[in-house]
């Protein structure tokens, strides 16, 4: 894929064995992601390398009934970089498996008082409202001719996805209207 040119990340939070339902506090998914100060990664996985500190971070937590991703917080990359210490691990279990650390800052969390059910979801909302024109990567297929494009084939195995500008932008709105 070429250079990234949007500055806008969507990061995936939970796994599709481990989904969260509907009726889930969004204070108590901020809580027990930390999503107030980082996005985590795993050691081996693919990471948003080529991203800058100021880049938008949007965070979606894996939902079931339906499978989608309720988007709950977005922050800013602030340009730190680290690793979870045994302290963190200790605090929070999953770093274990997520140790990587980029720090963020200026985070909104949407119905941050609501559940899951209250949030903006990827598939329903961005993805209907965009299709193709929601992630860079397949954005950029589309534009180089291949037709038939799945956007949400896009996501399999990824912790996270460039959106294209437009959707960044629209997703940013969203939170300037209802954030908290």
């Amino acid at each position: 894929m070429g250079k990234i040119e949007s500055g806008y990340y969507f990061k995936i939070l939970g796994s599709s064995s481990k989904r969260a339902t509907l009726d889930v506090e969004v204070s108590d998914v901020i809580e027990k992601s930390n999503s107030k100060n980082a996005v985590y990664f795993s050691k081996n996985g693919r990471k948003p390398e080529e991203r800058n500190e100021g880049d938008i971070v949007f965070m979606g937590r894996m939902t079931e009934k339906p499978n989608d991703y309720a988007i709950f917080g977005m922050a800013r990359f602030d340009g730190r970089e680290g690793e979870a210490t045994n302290v963190d691990i200790k605090k929070w279990p999953w770093m274990t498996d997520y140790p990587i650390i980029f720090g963020v800052r200026e985070f909104t969390a949407l119905n941050s008082g609501g559940t899951l059910k209250d949030c903006i979801f990827l598939y329903r909302d961005l993805l209907k409202e965009f299709g193709v024109e929601g992630f860079q990567p397949t954005y950029q297929r589309h534009k180089d001719g291949e037709k038939d494009i799945n956007p949400k084939k896009a996501l399999c195995h990824q912790p996270g996805i460039w959106l294209t500008k437009k959707a960044g932008k629209w997703l940013e709105s969203r939170f300037k209207r209802q954030g908290r």
